[in-house]
């Protein structure tokens, strides 16, 4: 997909270094992570404002496309999503077997046998290498679909759960990248959220790479 070898970090700082990943150490994280917030469930009107930046999308056009919502800790994002946009095609992916989620599996080199019309996540920051993550999520969509990534740009403080910080400038350098390199349509949509994310949203080129 990139033809250019020098793709700017997405991540400010990360915790794990690119040669040094014990990966058993790094999904004990993650799950030690779930069982301590898997109750949490945020406020629908949070989940409302994803369903309606689906309106315009290939995904809303084609009840037959399938969404993911990535390290989504229970099925209340999922569930949320599904009922706001009457669409039942939304699977839930997390690392943890207790997260009862449709898709177990690690995200950070994300492989399915399928491609999809639509992907969410707000989890980036639990991503070993944002980057390459970022790429592999771009990678299972179909073409003209489309990527909503909400990005903490407010913790500063790194952890081996929370291992990948992140600033609004490296993110619009990042981006603008991958539309240079025809990663990613021109027409990209960037705010901050009411809750302080900076949301993300991008379709991937519908020219084939």
């Amino acid at each position: 997909m990139i033809k250019n070898n020098k793709m700017p970090e997405l991540a400010s700082s990360r915790f794990y270094n690119n040669n040094l990943i014990d990966k058993e150490e790094y999904t004990s994280s993650q799950t030690k992570r779930h069982a301590l917030k898997h109750q949490k469930k945020r406020n629908k009107k949070y989940y409302e404002s994803i369903a309606n930046e689906l309106t315009d999308t290939d995904f809303y056009q084609n009840k037959d496309d399938v969404m993911l919502c990535l390290g989504t800790r229970n099925n209340w994002e999922r569930d949320c999503i599904i009922e706001i946009s009457n669409n039942k095609n939304i699977l839930s992916v997390d690392i943890s077997p207790n997260s009862n989620a449709d898709i177990i599996t690690d995200f950070n080199e994300l492989k399915l046998p399928f491609s999809v019309g639509a992907i969410f996540s707000n989890s980036i920051d639990h991503a070993i290498q944002p980057s390459k993550t970022y790429l592999s999520w771009l990678s299972c969509l179909s073409l003209g679909g489309t990527l909503i990534v909400d990005f903490d740009i407010v913790t500063d403080v790194i952890t081996k759960a929370d291992c990948s910080l992140f600033e609004k400038e490296k993110i619009d350098k990042f981006l603008d990248f991958l539309i240079e390199n025809k990663c990613i349509s021109k027409n990209t949509k960037k705010y901050i959220t009411i809750n302080g994310y900076y949301r993300t949203i991008v379709r991937r080129n519908k020219q084939s790479d």
